[in-house]
């Protein structure tokens, strides 16, 4: 039986096989980025150990606006029918799990796990992406002063 990676606070939200196969998918992802751009530094249980450990830090929660993520989205994404019905299929996957490397080197600090709604593209703008953290944070107060 392999082993189980997921963090104990998943083990309700998605199966062992599902978990372990995304896991894999983006480490692979990862490892092969780097192999191609040359950097063949480090051995594809790095990236394992790093994505894994930026996974376990999150306790399921956006690492940047601390919003809960939708774990049982993972493996659930159809790109051809997101590109059929377009911003409607999207905006369903808006709190699924996306890993954002953000800075170079394989160590858990330099991955971060948010959801896809605040994806790499937020990270290269940041007046933009401060100004929509600004908004969830003036949202959520205004709903916990309400409650």
């Amino acid at each position: 039986m392999p082993k189980d990676y997921r963090p104990s606070w998943l083990r309700n939200q998605i199966s062992s096989d599902r978990f372990s196969n995304w896991l894999n998918s983006i480490v692979f992802q990862e490892f092969r980025h780097d192999q191609a751009s040359g950097n063949s530094e480090f051995p594809f249980s790095h990236y394992f150990r790093a994505i894994l450990t930026a996974i376990q830090r999150t306790e399921g929660l956006d690492e940047l606006s601390c919003l809960p993520i939708d774990w049982g989205l993972i493996g659930m994404f159809d790109p051809t029918e997101a590109e059929l019905v377009g911003r409607n299929y999207l905006h369903r996957f808006s709190a699924m799990p996306v890993v954002v490397r953000v800075s170079n080197g394989v160590d858990s600090r330099n991955f971060l796990v948010t959801r896809h709604e605040f994806r790499e593209s937020d990270l290269s703008n940041p007046d933009e992406y401060v100004a929509k953290m600004f908004e969830i944070a003036k949202t959520k107060a205004i709903g916990d002063l309400l409650a």
